[in-house]
């Protein structure tokens, strides 16, 4: 009876010249892709401490390291407008011990540097745009102080607080809102816009309004703020249901379905300029004043943090963020760039200052910039100082020397679709005109 067991012992331990199946266990998503890298993120099940993971492209390993449970690898070393194969592979010393699903990465082409200017004046004396914000290709609003001339010849005394571009004419507007009892025509210093009736404002407090009434909410008098907050600089929203404002004193206010709420900064540097990623996962902030450090924050859910302070912002640094951070833009979630004086700073989202320098300037830029914004990673602008305006295709940096100009200062710059807005102002201090420079592809 034993040995019949045994026989059939050893014959259930035969090898039948099958290999065991690996297992999935690896999960390969794609975060973006740009002209010459791809970003992915990796999630593998059940890690052991004994595991590698190595990463193939199109069948060549390209990184190799010990496993994580989560983690986010950027594949620098591509080629525009090129297809890829991803996939992965978890071992130990002796096996196979888990595999990933194939992941297709399809890389950008360069934009095009090919735009084509117009410069605007408004206004006369006295006269600026602080920001702007496209409708469409035939619709922009802008927003500033505009003064203009009476039927007589002299300077109104009544400021325009807006205008309008309907794709031909610039029409200048003087938007009024309700406080107090009272009707008022408040300076304007920022917008944002979702659709023609659907607009975000700041007089130093948010308005709404459908491009025809406008409703102030004074976030001092309903208690929101107190005094020893600042005035809203800045507006970026995912939807008009969840907006973010940024102002003075390190000030940050959340907007969300209705209600209102000041949300803690952890510094008191004025806030320049705030944005987020499309999906409003992660929203980014900046600021900087006269002997104060230059701080980037960064915002998740109603939890904001202080990612990076530099008291000294003076020294360049290429692989690290360097310079006074004046405005930040992101079309995704897992990177941010911030323009200073020294260029622009291309940074990952856990950055505590890690960073690459972008710029098209030996040291530093024509000018000092102001604003940057775009409508993708290959596709963006910087303008500022000197009417500086730049564009980076995702390849290679444009710089537009013929719009130099020492007299003119570029606040804030819009771009979609074959449309490109900047706006500013000249520095006469006695006759200080508007100006908008438009741009069309």
């Amino acid at each position: 009876m034993i040995s019949i067991l045994l026989i059939v012992a050893c014959q259930a331990c035969k090898d039948d010249g099958t290999t065991p199946e690996v297992p999935q266990r690896i999960t390969l998503t794609l975060i973006d892709a740009a002209v010459q890298e791809a970003y992915l993120h990796i999630a593998v099940n059940s890690p052991a401490n004994n595991e590698t993971l190595s990463l193939q492209r199109d069948g060549s390993t390209v990184l190799t390291f010990a496993v994580v449970a989560d983690t986010n690898i950027a594949d620098t070393a591509l080629t525009q407008t090129s297809t890829y194969q991803y996939t992965a592979t978890l071992q130990t010393a002796n096996a196979t011990t888990g595999k990933g699903n194939t992941l297709a990465v399809q890389t950008l082409a360069p934009t095009s540097h090919d735009w084509h200017f117009t410069i605007d004046s408004l206004g006369v004396a006295s006269s600026t745009l602080y920001d702007v914000a496209i409708i469409s290709d035939s619709s922009a609003w802008v927003v500033g102080e505009l003064y203009l001339r009476d039927s007589s010849g002299n300077v109104d005394p009544v400021l325009y607080n807006a205008a309008h571009w309907n794709g031909t004419t610039w029409k200048c507007k003087r938007i009024r809102v309700l406080y107090r009892g009272s009707w008022i025509l408040p300076q304007l210093n920022a917008i944002f816009a979702f659709s023609a009736t659907d607009i975000w404002l700041s007089s130093g407090v948010p308005i709404h309004g459908d491009g025809q009434n406008w409703t102030q909410y004074h976030l001092f008098d309903m208690g929101i703020l107190s005094q020893s907050d600042g005035s809203i600089n800045k507006i970026w929203g995912n939807n008009s249901s969840d907006l973010w404002f940024v102002g003075n004193r390190g000030t940050i206010a959340h907007y969300t379905s209705g209600t209102w709420q000041r949300v803690e900064s952890g510094t008191t540097v004025n806030l320049l300029d705030v944005w987020g990623s499309p999906d409003g996962s992660v929203v980014w902030a900046c600021g900087w004043e006269d002997f104060q450090p230059t701080v980037l924050l960064r915002g998740i859910g109603s939890t904001w943090e202080k990612r990076y302070e530099d008291p000294y912002p003076f020294v360049l640094r290429r692989d690290s963020l360097s310079g006074i951070i004046s405005s930040v833009w992101t079309p995704v979630t897992n990177r941010i760039f911030a323009a200073t004086g020294y260029g622009i700073y291309d940074s990952p989202a856990n950055t505590r200052g890690a960073a690459r320098l972008s710029t098209f300037a030996a040291l530093y830029l024509p000018g000092f910039p102001f604003r940057i914004r775009g409508a993708a990673t290959n596709d963006f602008f910087v303008v500022g100082e000197n009417s500086m305006v730049a564009h980076f295709n995702g390849l290679t940096w444009q710089y537009y020397g013929q719009l130099y100009d020492e007299n003119i200062r570029l606040r804030s710059v819009a771009h979609k679709g074959r449309s490109l807005f900047c706006t500013g102002h000249t520095l006469d201090p006695f006759y200080r005109r508007a100006v908008v420079v438009r741009g069309t592809r």
